[in-house]
This record gives C-alpha cells, sequence and structure tokens, in this order.
C-alpha cells in the first residue's frame, strides 16, 4: 500500500477540473471490494442529463431515472472510473449509505381518537379507507390479525422484498404461498406499519391511526451499495401501485441515512421531490433520527485565528480497515476562502503537535490529492488521501488517514481565513470520534483556547428527511405504564408529551427547519411477528417484560414509532382530501399541531 501511494505522488498532481475521475474515497473502496467487475452498480450522477444518458447506454449500463440535473443510473463497476473523468459529469455523489432503523394510548396522545369518531366537526369517521399506506421498513409480518379484515383476508395488497427480489400479491397472501418474513429481530417493520395502519383486530385493541387502509410494503435491502438509490426505487414502486388502484398514497420511512450533506439536495433527496412532485395524492413522512442524544456534529466558523478539533483512529471503520474518515460539507460561499490542514498531537502529557501539513484551499484540492504529515525528524506520521467534490452551490471534502505510525495520536483538523462548514462524524457510524473529553488546559496546550468541540445540533438523518417536501417526525414519549404478558404492571420513567432524549434535533445544514413535527414514539405498543415474541418470552426477564398483554404486541420506541402516527392522520386527511398535494397536507398538519410546554411552538 505505500508503495502504491508513493508511486501517486510522483505522479503529476494537477489535472484539469473536467478530466480528474470523480470517484471519491467511500466509492472508490466499494468499488475494490465488489467481486465481480462486469457487475452493474448504482449511482447518482450530476451533469449534463442527455449527454449522461447516451454513455450511460453506449456502457452497457442502465438509465433508471433523472430530475433536473440528476441521474440515476447502474453501470458495470470496470467502467465507472473512465466515465466519471468525462467533462459532461459534475459529480458522482456516494456514501457508504446504509439504511438504518430509526427506532390504544398513543391514538389519544395525537388526537387522533375524535377522527375515529366523527366528533363534530366532522361529518364522519375516518380511518384510512380508499387510501393506500405505503411503508419502506425491514419487512412485513403477513399473519398478524392486526393486518387483516373482519373476514380474515390480508389488507396487504402488495409486497416487494429488495432482499429476495421478489413480489409477493394478496391472492399468494391469503392462499399462504407467500413466503415473506419480516428481516428485523425485533419485527421493526410490522411494529412501525401496526402503528400506522394496524386496526388492532387481535385483541380488539392497540389499534392504528389507519385501520382501514390498504397496505403496500417494500422491504429494504440495508445492505446494499448505495442504499439511497433503491431508497428511491422503493418509493417510486410504492406510488405506482396507488396509480394503479386509483388512490392517494402515504408513504411511510421510519429508516434513514445518516450521511450526507443534511440540507435536502443531495440526488436521492431531488429524485424523491420530483416523484412527489408528479401528482397530487402523494406524501412522504421520515423519522428524524435517534440521534440527538450526543455530540457528532462539529461546526467550523471559520476565522483569523486557527481553530482545530481533534479525531481518532477507528479501528473498526465503516472501510473494513482502521482508519481516520470524516467528511466536510460547507456552501461554496462559505468555503471558497477557507484553508485547512490536518496535523498529529500526542494524545496526552504535552499535547504537543508532532507534525501538520500546510494549509490547503479546496479551489486547489478538487478530485483526489496525497499529503503528508510530517515530524520535525522528517519521519512520516501519516499519508493523508483527500477528495474534493464540487457538488452544485456546494463542496465535498473527504479526508482519510489508512496507516498512520500510531493510532493513538489525536488528528486534527485546522481551519483559518473566512468562512463555516459542518462535519458529522462518530465511531457510531464507522467513521472518526471527536475529542470532546481529557483536553489540556490552556497552562499545558495554550492553542487549546481555540479548540471547537463537537455538539448535538443538525442531528437529523441526511438526505430525504432533510427536504422541505417530506413530513419529517420528531419523538415525544408516549407512555409511563402498561401491562406486560404476565399482567405485571409495568412503569417508565417517562412523562407523556415530553420530547425524548434521543430524538434528533435540527435544524438542517443550512438552518432550515427540522424535525417538522412530533408525536409519540417512546413506549409504544405495536404489533409484532411471533417469532419475536416467542424469542422475548424465553430470553429472560428484561426482554419478556416487553411483551404486552396478550402477548402479540411488544414495546418500543423511537422516531421509527413516531413516523408512522403522522404518516398514519396523512392516511386519515387523504381520506377526506384524496386530491390534497403534499405541500396542502404539510401545511394541515403544521397549522392544526398542539402547542404544549415541551415542544413550545
Amino acid at each position: 500500500m505505500r508503495k502504491l501511494i508513493l508511486m501517486l505522488l510522483l505522479v503529476s498532481g494537477t489535472v484539469a477540473q473536467a478530466q480528474y475521475a470523480k470517484v471519491n474515497i467511500a466509492l472508490k473502496q466499494a468499488l475494490e471490494q465488489q467481486k465481480d467487475k462486469t457487475a452493474l452498480f448504482p449511482l447518482f450522477v450530476m451533469g449534463d442529463v442527455s449527454l449522461i444518458r447516451q454513455e450511460v447506454e453506449q456502457l452497457q449500463g442502465k438509465v433508471i431515472r433523472s430530475a433536473g440535473k440528476v441521474v440515476q443510473v447502474e453501470l458495470p463497476v470496470n467502467t465507472i472510473e473512465e466515465f466519471s473523468k468525462n467533462t459532461f459529469v459534475q459529480s458522482i455523489p456516494y456514501s457508504f449509505s446504509k439504511g438504518q432503523v430509526l427506532c390504544d394510548t398513543m391514538t389519544i396522545h395525537n388526537n387522533v381518537t375524535p377522527v375515529h369518531n366523527g366528533v363534530s366537526p366532522l361529518l364522519q369517521p375516518y380511518t384510512g379507507k380508499n387510501v393506500v399506506f405505503g411503508i419502506i421498513d425491514t419487512g412485513q409480518d403477513i399473519v398478524h390479525p392486526d393486518f387483516k379484515d373482519t373476514l380474515g383476508n390480508t389488507r396487504i395488497y402488495r409486497i416487494w422484498d429488495q432482499v429476495s427480489g421478489q413480489t409477493w400479491d394478496s391472492a399468494s397472501i391469503n392462499n399462504m404461498t407467500c413466503t415473506h418474513t419480516d428481516y428485523s429481530l425485533t419485527s421493526h417493520g410490522t411494529h412501525v406499519s401496526s402503528i400506522g395502519a394496524g386496526n388492532g383486530l387481535a385483541l380488539n385493541n392497540y389499534a392504528g391511526v389507519a385501520g382501514e387502509a390498504t397496505i403496500v410494503a417494500v422491504a429494504t435491502d440495508d445492505t446494499a451499495p448505495n442504499w439511497l438509490s433503491t431508497f428511491v426505487d422503493a418509493t417510486d414502486y410504492i406510488f405506482r401501485v396507488a396509480d394503479s388502484l386509483g388512490l392517494p398514497c402515504v408513504i411511510n420511512a421510519s429508516i434513514g441515512d445518516y450521511y450526507g450533506s443534511h440540507d435536502g439536495t443531495d440526488p436521492a433527496a431531488l429524485l424523491i421531490d420530483s416523484i412527489l412532485n408528479y401528482k397530487p395524492g402523494r406524501a412522504l413522512v421520515a423519522a428524524a433520527g435517534n440521534a440527538g442524544f450526543f455530540n457528532w456534529h462539529l461546526e467550523h466558523n471559520v476565522g483569523p485565528d486557527t481553530t482545530f478539533t481533534w479525531m481518532k483512529y477507528n479501528a473498526g471503520s465503516a472501510f473494513g480497515f482502521g482508519s481516520v474518515f470524516y467528511e466536510i460539507w460547507a456552501d461554496t460561499a462559505d468555503f471558497n476562502q477557507v484553508d485547512f490542514a490536518f496535523g498529529a498531537n500526542f494524545p496526552s502529557g504535552t499535547f504537543s503537535e508532532r507534525g501538520r501539513t500546510a494549509f490547503a484551499n479546496i479551489q486547489n484540492r478538487l478530485g483526489t490529492h496525497y499529503d503528508t504529515i510530517f515530524s520535525a525528524n522528517m519521519d512520516t506520521i501519516a499519508v493523508i488521501e483527500t477528495f474534493g467534490d464540487l457538488q452544485g452551490d456546494k463542496y465535498l471534502l473527504q479526508v482519510m488517514m489508512q496507516e498512520p505510525d500510531s493510532n493513538s495520536y489525536n488528528f486534527s483538523l485546522l481551519s483559518t481565513g473566512s468562512g463555516r462548514f459542518d462535519v458529522w462524524t462518530s465511531s457510531v457510524f464507522g467513521t472518526s470520534q471527536m475529542v470532546e473529553t481529557g483536553l489540556p488546559s490552556a497552562g499545558v496546550y495554550p492553542p487549546v483556547v481555540h479548540y471547537v468541540l463537537p455538539d448535538s445540533a443538525k442531528t437529523t438523518v441526511s438526505s430525504f428527511q432533510c427536504s422541505p417536501n417530506v413530513i419529517t417526525v420528531a419523538n415525544f414519549e408516549n407512555r409511563k405504564t402498561y401491562l406486560d404478558v404476565d399482567t405485571i404492571l409495568r412503569i417508565k420513567p417517562n412523562i407523556p408529551g415530553r420530547i425524548a432524549n434521543s430524538s434528533s434535533h435540527g435544524p438542517d445544514r443550512r438552518g432550515n427547519i427540522k424535525p417538522d413535527i412530533g408525536a409519540s414514539g417512546d413506549a409504544t405498543l405495536g404489533a409484532n411477528a411471533a417469532s419475536v415474541i416467542a424469542a422475548n418470552l424465553v430470553a429472560g426477564p428484561a426482554e419478556r417484560q416487553k411483551v404486552a398483554l396478550g402477548g402479540m404486541h411488544r414495546i418500543n420506541g423511537g422516531t421509527s414509532m413516531a413516523s408512522p402516527v403522522v404518516a398514519g392522520v396523512v392516511a386519515l386527511y387523504f381520506e377526506k382530501c384524496p386530491n390534497a398535494d403534499h405541500n396542502e397536507v404539510k401545511s394541515a398538519i403544521l397549522n392544526t399541531a398542539k402547542v404544549d410546554t415541551f415542544t413550545g411552538t
């Protein structure tokens, strides 16, 4: 590896911007790990749509869809690097992009019961009839009574299993030839769909919000490369099924991706926007995430002083090997006058700096570049690979150190000049952990007065959750008590209505309000697969007590459980107003939301 890097360093590092390979660090590693180099690989490409289409077809690839300057494609692995060098390709945004689940009383806390009962001024009850409730999650239990009608027939119209590549219809479910199961060990998808669209028939209790809606489920493959591409496919699929039925449709997504620009302008978000805007009667509701309780966001407001933050080596990185890795995101106007450098400090004692690179600017760091941190004796401390990418009106700068001479250093990100930028990184997500404890005093290490600590702001998951066209949901505490399967009253340390500590915070990277609204999530009872219930009952007291009275439902929480509440409410709205567009739906929900002492205005 070191020889390869040295050879690359001998090659001229200055090429015309239009000619450089627009293959970022994460994409390069993903392509190297693909065994079949002729297999099709899913990508988002930004640039001249017409020329991109022509080139993809010439390379025996596939064009899936486009919106604006974004094209969703599949290309043979062995063609991607050369394809990326074309002048009409502006950028190929790519991240680790692994979808992560964002894990009766509920209907009361969310003001749903009066709608179910048709309380004045409503002229009739609303329960989601003649509306499609779509769900993109870990799968769907097909035998639970909460998803059957009063005649015992399934309410699930269609299932697309992206893991197995199979689709199933209601006939195959009813005649028991469907072999699909929920892939989650906690029945995550089943629990979520029961909150949004379960009818409570199993026990005449624990009813969801839209209990008469027609269910269309997609079991997502969260191990697929470029997972967001498969999510776009799932979104389009569900809406097309709803169109075939002539029904309005709301999709719930209690799943998301913590990597990215966190501004709703990434390719997946833009493609989803175009799908939502295609016609009225479509809406997407998504969980905000459960990362609000720890500090994994960093913002440098850059001035003439040199500010810095220390990062740690992660032996269990998302690459599959140890590294220092993080991404810097900034609007072009905020980053053009920022100079940055990278260094290494001792992690204790004097905390002195062993070495640092020269300061650089993004305008001479587009594409792939290599730099080295040398000690005062010219010993190599670390070789740094950076990839700079201009994505429309924003920059991405990826930073990786794969083989430092010591894993224990505090690796510094230093900035000076004028502007600002954001970083989202944590060992929880397979990237580098930022140092926030054990810092030296100014007497020991004077530059520490300019140290920038991480925070928990802007921690909503990235991509479509940050789109203004998507309703993004925070989580407040639902239940304080429930009866478990052994009729024991279980008491939770909750205050119903209080925002959950784990619920991710806004705003988005550009200061827009996200999440949009809160709903009950923590301590919600929902349907689970019989196999999961059985496993819980014998797994020990801590797991057994999660099973609710009756033995067919289980307690869970998080924004995953809050999102389907709002999605169910959208289904009720669509029952009344089937031709409403997503803007009308969102405005109606926000304008009638309850305000309390926990949420303010």
